[in-house]
């Protein structure tokens, strides 16, 4: 068993690899990535369950760890299965940092709006400054 695994992977490597020896390790490696995320899910679950009580948050961190795992996985599964997502990934990475440097001043604005009415609710009388 070991020796046809390792088979598999010189024959990836060296790049001779047939359609099917390619899907068998594109397959396993798809589940590996797929069990490794969702382990470091339920693992970082349990820890916010036993570290937060209210029932609030913790459905509110439940929903994002899902959100990141199920990116997560699109973006190194899609990697595995698309050999031009490398690209796209590049692409998409400098589009978003292109667009924080240029809307740099209306996130601020629109972020400090959003903490004086959020975290600090007080009542403004006129005058203050």
């Amino acid at each position: 068993m070991l020796e046809q695994i390792n088979d598999y992977f010189a024959q990836i490597s060296s790049g001779e690899a047939s359609a099917d020896t390619l899907l068998v390790y594109r397959l396993v490696v798809s589940l590996i990535i797929y069990f490794v995320i969702w382990i470091t899910k339920k693992l970082m679950l349990r820890v916010i369950e036993s570290k937060i009580e209210d029932q609030k948050i913790k459905y509110h961190w439940s929903k994002v760890l899902n959100y990141i795992a199920y990116v997560l996985a699109f973006i190194l599964i899609g990697r595995l299965w698309l050999e031009g997502i490398q690209s796209i990934a590049t692409f998409l990475g400098l589009l978003s940092a292109g667009i924080a440097i240029s809307l740099k001043d209306i996130l601020q604005i629109w972020l400090a709006g959003f903490s004086l009415f959020l975290v600090a609710p007080l009542k403004w009388v006129i005058g203050w400054r």
